[in-house]
């Protein structure tokens, strides 16, 4: 008996109902073709068909066109066709731009064309345009809707932090020059004069939070950072110091009295933040201004201490718990951290809004990798039980504030969980890959489940979990990752940009110049992961961008 190949067969009808197809659009809706009578085409896109920009910004997707491997009536013979896309209501605010799509494309082929949404007026919200796209007597249509930009809310550290220590650079130029340049100046980009900012990245490059205002859509001034009241809880502190007969500590009450207002952004991160309590500061000890008696302050010297997430949860109207005290040798920094709490980044927000959530904002947070890094750094070091009940307490701390800014107007959330932290270069040079991520994953088990629960019990909000872990052990085991239909590779993804350096007594801020805030690293021709030990690069912040840009379609 004959056998028969019904695998064959199946290929082969799959092409037959591909002409059909092509051949039915061509019929239903398609032009003259000249020769062809139609051809099978698919036209796709990265992401939804709804485009957001604010007034005067301008936002785009794009397209791409694909002629199938068969064209009608010759089949296996390659013709070229043009692509043409015209459009059905001219004044909705778009615009097209045929790109590669300019070119006759062939079988097989496939090209790419872009769409661009700016509108000048509010009466171009929400309008909806149809894009009929034309290839060889075939049609094919696209309705496009244009909406607002999606304004967002920031809450968390220096993962997200887009320069809120706007007068960090001053402190320390100043420092330099009362000390007679002892102390080092604030750093300038490599080959510039310019001063690095005041980010965790790579200099001249952005954090996700600049890079998600531009793919969504939103004006410029969303992503900027929000300093207002950032150095209140040092000024409060130490309020008597200022008064003393000191050139630098009246150079500090100078320079924190100018501060504070010149940042009015959405973005409330602070680099050092924890999800509650004292986080990682930038603190000078005391001893090292013995060269400088006339400079001596009265205690270790506070240059920045970040404001925490949000407030600590509260139980039957009572705090769950309370914040640890200053240790040896910080003891004078205890005052300071008694007013943190009060400069929470989610109250400072709601104060500035008069106590309400804006309900068509998103909000996004996240936070957690202060806390481990704080907890690990203990004498003696901490058993993992000990870790892991810090990372659940520290999820319920964000899963808290989710129900904290609810309770205030907000329906819309982002949570990024942590990423793959034992993957980091600091984990490798400390060989604890294992037990940090193993912390990374108690956190997010934590609260993905915590978030889980809140979704269920309040269907009026939305929480959209953004999976960093495993989009980063993706990116360090690949060394490429594809978002929002763009592909991103990497050269080194176990090593930092920034060179670690030697710390030294004559540098008393060496240690940070092995931080992506202070570092600013020779070019290598390497594309890496990390800017630091931690910290992403900015390409690396670009995919994070796209990944919430993509989770934002839920709100569409």
């Amino acid at each position: 008996m004959m056998k028969m190949n019904f695998s064959q067969y199946k290929k082969e009808w799959k092409k037959i109902s591909l002409l059909t197809a092509a051949m039915l659009l061509s019929a239903c809706g398609g032009g003259g073709g000249g020769d062809s009578a139609g051809v099978a085409v698919n036209v796709s896109s990265p992401t939804d068909n709804v485009i957001h920009a604010d007034i005067n910004q301008n936002n785009q997707k794009d397209f791409t066109v694909h002629v199938g491997d068969q064209s009608i009536g010759a089949v296996g013979q390659s013709n070229a066709y043009q692509v043409s896309v015209t459009q059905s209501n001219p004044n909705a605010g778009f615009t097209v731009d045929l790109g590669t799509c300019a070119q006759a494309i062939s079988n097989g082929q496939s090209c790419q064309f872009s769409l661009s949404y700016a509108p000048t007026t509010d009466t171009q919200y929400n309008q909806q345009d149809t894009l009929t796209i034309s290839v060889g007597g075939t049609t094919q249509t696209i309705n496009i809707t244009g909406a607002k930009g999606q304004d967002f809310v920031v809450f968390g550290d220096s993962l997200s932090d887009a320069g809120v220590q706007d007068q960090l650079a001053a402190l320390v130029n100043g420092l330099s020059t009362l000390s007679q340049g002892a102390f080092p100046a604030w750093p300038t980009v490599s080959g510039t004069s310019n001063e690095k900012s005041a980010t965790y990245t790579t200099p001249g490059g952005n954090v996700w939070v600049t890079d998600l205002a531009k793919l969504v859509g939103a004006s410029d001034s969303v992503a900027l950072p929000n300093n207002n009241h950032y150095m209140q809880p040092i000024k409060v502190a130490y309020a008597k110091w200022y008064d003393q007969v000191n050139p630098l500590l009246q150079f500090f009450k100078i320079s924190l009295d100018t501060e504070s207002k010149k940042l009015t952004g959405n973005n409330y991160a602070q680099g050092g933040a924890t999800t509650t309590c004292a986080g990682i500061g930038l603190v000078l000890n005391k001893s090292l201004f013995a060269a400088f008696p006339a400079l001596m302050p009265p205690g270790n010297l506070p240059l920045y201490m970040p404001s925490p997430i949000g407030p600590i949860p509260q139980v039957n109207g009572q705090p769950a718990y309370s914040c640890p005290k200053a240790q040896s040798p910080n003891e004078s920094l205890q005052p300071v951290y008694d007013q943190l709490e009060n400069y929470n980044q989610i109250d400072s927000y709601l104060n500035q809004n008069n106590g309400m959530a804006d309900a068509s904002k998103v909000y996004i947070l996240w936070g957690g990798a202060n806390n481990l890094f704080l907890e690990v750094a203990k004498k003696p070091t901490p058993s993992a039980a000990e870790v892991a009940q810090v990372m659940t307490q520290a999820a319920g701390d964000i899963a808290y504030d989710v129900q904290y800014l609810a309770a205030h107007g907000a329906k819309k959330f982002v949570v990024l969980l942590l990423p793959n932290i034992g993957l980091t270069p600091s984990a490798i040079v400390a060989n604890q890959q294992s037990a940090l991520e193993k912390a990374s994953i108690a956190y997010n088990t934590a609260l993905n489940n915590m978030l889980g629960a809140l979704q269920k019990q309040d269907s009026s909000i939305k929480i959209v979990p953004i999976d960093v872990f495993n989009l980063m052990n993706d990116m360090v085991a690949n060394y490429e990752i594809s978002a929002l239909g763009k592909s991103y590779q990497f050269d080194d993804t176990t090593t930092p940009a920034c060179k670690q350096a030697p710390v030294t007594q004559d540098n008393p801020l060496a240690a940070l110049t092995n931080s992506a805030l202070l570092c600013t690293p020779q070019a290598d021709n390497k594309k890496h992961l990390f800017e630091d030990t931690v910290h992403p690069t900015a390409e690396t912040h670009q995919v994070i961008a796209a990944k919430i840009a993509k989770a934002m379609e839920a709100f569409n």
